[in-house]
């Protein structure tokens, strides 16, 4: 990699860094809860947050857990802890001045959702709430949009190696950052899109377009295999993703073998290598379950109490339901198309590849329509993809990354005012998603009567109200706080100031 392309790859991180953490939501989920225990108390229990979720229960004789695997809290309690030293006295402080004032009861938080409120005064009661508001923003700020900026950097170099044109992969991978449910989905912790960088980068080091000669092939071959290992310990979909890489691997092998019947020795030590890197993650995952429940190889969700849909298949997962795929692919609230618009591109990927007009090579073409295809399927038998009506589209996010490659192959033959055109709008389209988050028309619950308008929800919000940002909403509707979003922090004022950053980050012209 020369100096050039390593100084776009830096401010491309540093940009989407600093965008990233401006859009932070404070959505406490599930994953946040044990990241707390873990950075608090270097266990796997979260016995104090008892109540304050539906996905933690107790198992009897083991206390109370989260009922997914453990991998994205693992690596948010990492900054998590290193913040405390600063954020808990901050906490002690404002615990003591409320004793001092002598507050006995919540102050008024007029959120849309009746569950938020809830969760906000039982939180404050409990002298959580300023704990949770500064966690969930360290743990997206210094985690969440760490990862994902990285992905993104990740893109441009993928893209710089295999269109040979630094600039054309710093356009594509900036849309990829800003003109994608990416944008939306770093707002808060969110394991489905970790999976999605970790995956890609696992077929970064395979394919290698990018010339990274530092690392042995065998230290490439670890790598991926690593990287298909933390898919799983993210969750257990990423199964179909260290799988893939696995398939893939060995297919670039026997590539190199030709028509030999068996692998080289250099071969297998490179499938040995892939092994020993997948065996870490997953021997974490088989630890986590057995000191959590008992059993190193049952998951979490064998041990959750009865919830809709767990009746059906093994805990609500069945074979591929016409409805439910109809629904991944074109639900006003989460549905992938609906989303994002750009990745209907990726669907004439392979037409263009028949004519010979694409450069993407032929196996990596087939490597990312598997991959897509496989999560498209095994998400159309999981039930709980109803479940996506109240945060938007989740479950297909470890595709982003691989449908937007696809996507990329037929946006380059588009004419250049149509591309750009295109691509603007799509920013627009998910910068408003990031501003604005409710894509559930205020529901609760999925009902025949949810009037809202899904993705367009945000669209009108930001189109009506301004610019907006997640954090200073909620601010907003807090008792107590509305003196800092009435006039000392407003969504302009801070696009203003990042604008003022970003300029600087780029000052240089960094490619010719």
């Amino acid at each position: 990699m020369d100096r050039s392309r390593r100084d776009v790859a830096r401010r491309v991180f540093i940009t989407c860094w600093l965008v990233y953490s401006l859009h932070v939501a404070t959505n406490m989920i599930r994953e946040n809860y044990l990241a707390l225990a873990i950075g608090d108390h270097l266990s796997f229990r979260v016995d104090e947050y008892a109540g304050m979720h539906d996905d933690i229960f107790e198992h009897p004789g083991f206390g109370w857990h989260i009922g997914s695997n453990p991998g994205a809290s693992m690596l948010a309690a990492i900054p998590y802890a290193l913040s405390r030293p600063i954020l808990d006295p901050v906490i002690r402080a404002v615990q003591d001045r409320r004793r001092e004032a002598g507050a006995t009861s919540p102050p008024t938080y007029d959120a849309p959702l009746e569950t938020d409120r809830r969760l906000y005064e039982e939180a404050w009661r409990r002298g959580f709430d300023v704990k949770f508001g500064i966690a969930s923003v360290i743990m997206q700020s210094l985690c969440m949009a760490v990862i994902s900026a990285l992905g993104v950097v990740l893109m441009y170099l993928v893209l710089a190696g295999w269109l040979k044109s630094s600039r054309t992969a710093l356009w594509l991978a900036l849309l990829y950052a800003f003109g994608t449910p990416l944008f939306y989905r770093t707002g808060f912790l969110n394991h489905n899109m970790m999976m999605g960088t970790f995956g890609f980068f696992g077929f970064a080091m395979l394919w290698n377009r990018w010339g990274w000669s530092r690392v042995s092939d065998t230290g490439r071959f670890f790598l991926a295999g690593l990287a298909g290992g933390v898919c799983v310990l993210l969750d257990y979909s990423g199964i179909l993703l260290l799988l893939g890489l696995g398939a893939y691997g060995a297919a670039t092998l026997r590539e190199r073998e030709g028509a030999r019947g068996v692998l080289a020795s250099g071969s297998t030590r490179r499938l040995g290598a892939w092994a020993v890197g997948a065996i870490g993650p997953l021997a974490l995952l088989w630890f986590y379950q057995w000191t959590s429940f008992g059993h190193p190889l049952y998951p979490p969700q064998h041990w959750m109490p009865p919830v809709e849909y767990i009746e059906l298949g093994y805990q609500g997962i069945t074979t591929p339901s016409p409805e439910l795929a109809g629904m991944l692919a074109f639900d006003y609230r989460f549905g992938l198309f609906v989303s994002c618009p750009l990745f209907l591109l990726a669907l004439a990927s392979p037409f263009f590849r028949a004519s010979g007009r694409a450069v993407l090579p032929r196996r990596e073409l087939i490597v990312c329509g598997a991959i897509v295809l496989a999560f498209f399927l095994f998400f159309s038998g999981v039930h709980y993809t109803r479940w996506q009506f109240n945060t938007g589209i989740r479950y297909l996010a470890p595709t982003f990354p691989f449908l937007f490659l696809l996507s990329a192959v037929t946006l380059m033959r588009l004419p250049g005012l149509a591309s750009r055109i295109l691509g603007g709008v799509s920013i627009v389209f998910a910068w408003m998603m990031a501003m604005s988050r409710d894509v559930s028309g205020g529901k609760v619950e999925l009902t025949d009567q949810d009037t809202g308008l899904g993705v367009l929800d945000p669209v009108l919000s930001v189109l009506g109200n301004g610019p907006q940002l997640p954090a200073l909403t909620t601010l907003s509707r807090m008792e107590g706080y509305g003196f800092l979003t009435s006039g000392l922090l407003q969504p302009w004022q801070l696009f203003l100031f990042l604008g003022v950053l970003l300029v600087l980050v780029w000052r240089k012209r960094p490619v010719s």
